[in-house]
Order: C-alpha cells, then structure tokens, then sequence
C-alpha cells in the first residue's frame, strides 16, 4: 500500500508541476504578444485569457466584448453600456487568449460570448459587474478568466 501512495503523490506532484508549466508558458505568450504591440499615446488595451469552468479548456474563438462604464457626477452609482456595432471587441485565439488595444481610457466591464444568445458578464464573488480600469499608455493583463460558457 505504501507504494501505491507513493505512486498517488508522484502523479499528483507531476500534474501540479504540468499545469503550472503550462500556465507559465501561457503566461510568457501573454507578455510577448503584449510587447510587440504598439499603443497610441493617448489609448490603452486589456488583455486575458479564456478557460472554461466546465472543461478546464481554454475557450476558443469566443467574443470578448468590452460595455463602457458611466458613472455619475461623485462616481457613486454607474451603468454599463454595450453597443454592438461600435463597442472594442475581439476573438479569442486557441488558447483562450484575447487582447483588445487601442482603446479610450476608461472602466469597462467584460461580456465573454454572444450578446444575443449565451454569454457571461464578468462579475465579483458577490454579483455585482466587475470593473476594469484601462489606463493610458497601457496594457491591463487580466491573466486568466473562468468563464461559465459550454
């Protein structure tokens, strides 16, 4: 029996240090592409990467779709805006990842998937939209995203 324990921890160990690799190569793709892209002074980009809660996989060519926030006059109370036709948006690529650049500096929120059809909207632990802040002159990298999408 001791051996078969043995043999559990070796496999555990080895699929542990197997996703963690793999998540390091995927992270390293990540910060070359990010590199190799050149902003307008004045715009910024958000980049992450796709996985699907249910599978583990990354989730490919799937819409990533940015809805503009728009606070009120003190930033207490704010509501999300997605049009279809002029909102930032893109594709992820086989490995789930996705970089939108070029973009007005402001707080956006994420709809992964079809607005018309199944998608998720990004949220916090207790609900509520998340919101991302994209700044001028730069890149924010989301890392990786569970996404509830078959």
């Amino acid at each position: 029996m001791r051996v078969f324990k043995s043999t559990i921890s070796l496999i555990i160990v080895l699929f542990i240090s197997a996703c963690s690799a793999a998540t390091d190569r995927t992270q390293e793709v990540v910060n070359d592409l990010t590199k190799q892209i050149t902003l307008t002074p004045t715009m910024g980009g958000i980049t992450g990467i796709l996985n699907s809660v249910s599978t583990g996989e990354p989730l490919r060519n799937t819409v990533v779709r940015l809805a503009k926030v728009y606070w009120n006059e003190d930033n207490t109370d704010g509501a999300y805006v997605l049009e279809g036709a002029t909102s930032p948006s893109t594709v992820s690529n086989d490995q789930g990842l996705f970089i939108i650049a070029n973009i007005e500096p402001a707080d956006y929120v994420l709809v992964v998937g079809e607005v018309i059809g199944i998608h998720e909207i990004i949220s916090n632990p207790d609900g509520s939209a998340k919101i991302y802040t994209v700044q001028s002159g730069n890149i924010l990298d989301i890392k990786t995203l569970d996404v509830n999408l078959p």
